[in-house]
């Protein structure tokens, strides 16, 4: 899981290897460090996004024909955006992400196909234009949907590792990675950095950590 902020806004990478598949993490750690490498220094913007996605599946095409990974290894991958201009989310596979403001829980991704060597490369998108003061942006692999149904009542009392705890608890033997990342009121005259310093980052048996 990777998390960056620069003057262009916020972005996080996240992916989790499918289970049960040889090099699922390698599968991850791989398309998650790329991804986010392509992403640096750009103006984020949707076709940002998608072209540093592709570029992981790319790489995943290539270490598979090199013999460095199974041919059958699969991972999610989620790219959410954050800046003045609105939240993008590109996704592929069941990893997950949500709008939350207040109460209210509106899911950011929906299912579709994993990146894989020989897949095709197939993502879905959503853009939520404007500033979204008060928001707060959830990433998360599919291991905390346990967690969700108890924390969908919490009228804003709860933190990312809240989630994390909650998902364990509930008996979620998956590995568990989770980001939020908040809107701040003074994103734009002082930057990213004060929308990512009010975020948090929690995580539970992910390899990679948050970055």
């Amino acid at each position: 899981m990777h998390a960056y902020s620069s003057e262009a806004g916020v972005f996080v990478v996240l992916s989790d290897g499918a289970g049960g598949r040889r090099d699922a993490r390698l599968a991850a750690q791989v398309t998650s460090e790329a991804a986010a490498r392509s992403l640096i220094g750009t103006r984020l913007r949707l076709n940002d996004a998608i072209a540093s996605m592709q570029s992981a599946h790319a790489l995943l095409h290539s270490l598979a024909a090199l013999g460095r990974c199974a041919p059958d290894c699969a991972t999610t991958m989620v790219i959410a955006i954050a800046n003045d201009d609105g939240l993008l989310v590109c996704s592929a596979g069941d990893s997950l992400a949500w709008l939350v403001e207040g109460g209210t829980w509106t899911s950011l991704t929906e299912g579709s196909a994993f990146l894989t060597p020989s897949g095709a490369f197939a993502p879905s998108s959503t853009y939520m234009p404007g500033h979204r003061e008060g928001g707060r942006l959830v990433v998360a692999s599919d291991g905390l949907l346990p967690a969700l149904a108890r924390s969908r009542a919490r009228n804003g009392n709860w933190s990312v590792g809240d989630l994390v705890q909650a998902a364990q608890d509930a008996g979620s033997s998956d590995d568990i990675s989770a980001v939020c990342v908040s809107w701040d009121p003074e994103w734009a005259a002082q930057g990213a950095d004060a929308a990512w310093g009010a975020g948090t980052v929690s995580r539970a048996n992910e390899p990679g950590g948050a970055r």
